[in-house]
C-alpha cells in the first residue's frame, strides 16, 4: 500500500462526514427559523378566527330562529278586540287582556289568546256574580256568511291549567249544540246610531242595539235586527205602546249634507217582522218633502 493512503482515506471521511452535516441543518433551522413561527402563528390566528366567525354566526342565526318562532306563535293583537252585541241584546266589550259582558257587570282578564283557532283563557273577576276568581275558556269561529260567533266553553274551571285543557267547542254546530250542549252565541257590531238623541219635536230617544226608547220611555220598540250598512232596523211595538202594540215596525235612518240624522218610522204597524222587512225603504232624497211615508223625515241631534 502506498505510503499515501492512509491521508486519502482521511480526506474521505471529512468530506463525508460535512456532507452529513449540510444535510441535517435545514431540518433544524425549521424550529428557529423566524419565518416557520410567523406561519405557525398565523394559521392558529386564521382557525381562530374562523372558529368565533362561526361561533357567531351560529348564535345570530340561532337567535333570529328563535326570535321569528317567538313571533310566529305570539300573537300581538286579538283578532276579535273592539264592541259587540250577542243575540241576547247583551253588549260586549272585547280587548287582549280583558273581556267585559253587559255594560261590565261581567269581567273576565285574559291571561292568553291564539288567534288560530280562536281562544281565549281569562279568570273571572272577583266581583262577577257567577264563578269569581274562577277560570273561563273562551273560543269564537266564524260562519260561511262571515258571522261571527263564540262559546264560553268553560266558566268555572278551577284552575288557569284546567280551563285550556276543556273543551273544545264543536264549530261545526254553531246553531245547535256545538256548545257544551247548547247553540253558539253570535256576535254582531253595534248599532250605528245607538246613544240618547232629540228629535226636532222635542221628543227624547234613546237607543240601544236591543231597544229603542222614545218620550221618557213611553213607546218601546224591542230591536229585532239591524243592518248599518242598510241603515235599517226592524223592531217589534212594545205590549205596552198606546199605538199599535205589539205589531212591528221598520226604521230607516239617514244622514244629510251636513251629517245631521235624520230618520222615518216607515211603518209602525206590520202584523209580523217578515212584513216590516218587506216595506220599501223611505226615500232618503226628500228628508224634508214627502220622503217618510209621505211625510217628512224627522232630524235629531245629540242630547247634552
Amino acid at each position: 500500500m502506498s505510503p499515501r493512503t492512509p491521508v486519502f482515506l482521511l480526506s474521505l471521511v471529512a468530506l463525508m462526514s460535512t456532507a452529513c452535516s449540510e444535510d441535517e441543518a435545514p431540518k433544524s433551522s425549521t424550529t428557529s427559523d423566524p419565518s416557520y413561527e410567523a406561519d405557525a402563528d398565523t394559521d392558529a390566528d386564521t382557525d381562530a378566527d374562523t372558529d368565533a366567525d362561526t361561533d357567531a354566526d351560529t348564535d345570530a342565526d340561532t337567535d333570529a330562529d328563535t326570535d321569528a318562532d317567538t313571533d310566529a306563535d305570539t300573537d300581538a293583537d286579538i283578532a276579535i278586540a273592539g264592541e259587540w252585541v250577542d243575540n241576547y241584546g247583551g253588549d260586549h266589550l272585547i280587548e287582549n287582556t280583558s273581556w267585559q259582558q253587559w255594560g261590565g257587570s261581567s269581567v273576565f282578564h285574559i291571561s292568553s289568546f291564539q288567534n288560530d283557532p280562536g281562544v281565549a283563557i281569562a279568570q273571572n273577576d272577583t266581583d262577577n256574580e257567577w264563578s269569581a276568581d274562577l277560570w273561563s275558556r273562551f273560543e269564537w269561529a266564524w260562519d260561511t256568511d262571515g258571522g261571527l260567533w263564540y262559546c264560553q266553553v268553560a266558566y268555572d274551571a278551577a284552575t288557569e291549567a284546567d280551563a285550556e285543557t276543556a273543551g273544545p267547542a264543536d264549530a261545526d254546530d254553531l246553531g245547535g249544540s256545538g256548545c257544551a250542549g247548547f247553540p253558539w252565541t253570535s256576535l254582531v257590531a253595534p248599532l250605528d246610531i245607538r246613544g240618547s238623541w232629540t228629535d226636532s219635536w222635542g221628543t227624547d230617544h234613546i237607543i240601544s242595539s236591543s231597544l229603542w226608547a222614545q218620550d221618557d220611555s213611553a213607546m218601546l220598540f224591542h230591536i229585532a235586527s239591524y243592518d248599518n250598512e242598510e241603515a235599517v232596523l226592524i223592531a217589534q211595538n212594545d205590549s205596552a205602546n198606546a199605538w199599535s202594540p205589539d205589531l212591528w215596525s221598520r226604521f230607516d235612518w239617514t244622514t244629510d249634507g251636513e251629517g245631521g240624522l235624520w230618520y222615518c218610522q216607515t211603518t209602525y204597524d206590520a202584523a209580523t217582522q217578515e212584513d216590516a222587512e218587506a216595506v220599501s225603504a223611505a226615500d232618503s232624497s226628500d228628508l224634508e218633502g214627502t220622503g217618510c211615508s209621505g211625510f217628512p223625515w224627522t232630524s235629531m241631534t245629540p242630547t247634552e
